[in-house]
């Protein structure tokens, strides 16, 4: 982007990930920061609700799968199965999504593949 744009250069400056996750919503809220760039699964609306902030979290820029990993071996095959299974299940009949909405305060289950 900035080498298309080279009159509007955008200055990026990592926050400290030892700062609690409130508090660097407030710090985005006072304007020490303009932006900041968080995953996708952690609510950001609720929270900037719930401590009655005057910013809000756009939709997400992108998705990235998570991955629950089974070391490979064959008495793990069938677990392995079985959380795929169940994880079949509760997306089928709604409940991860439930499960999501009170978390995260959105149904991440529509980034899903």
């Amino acid at each position: 982007w900035q080498e298309q744009n080279p009159d509007y250069q955008i200055e990026i400056t990592a926050s400290s990930a030892g700062i609690p996750y409130p508090d660097r919503l407030k710090e985005v809220q006072n304007g020490k920061y303009d932006a900041l760039v968080l995953p996708s699964n952690l609510g950001e609306q609720t929270v900037i609700d719930q401590q009655k902030l005057d910013i809000k979290a756009s939709e997400p820029v992108a998705i990235n799968n998570t991955f629950v990993l089974i070391h490979r071996s064959e008495e793990n095959k069938a677990l392995s199965e079985a959380i795929d299974k169940a994880l079949k299940e509760l997306k089928a009949d709604g409940t991860l999504a439930k499960l999501s909405q009170k978390w995260f305060g959105e149904d991440i289950t529509t980034y899903m593949k």
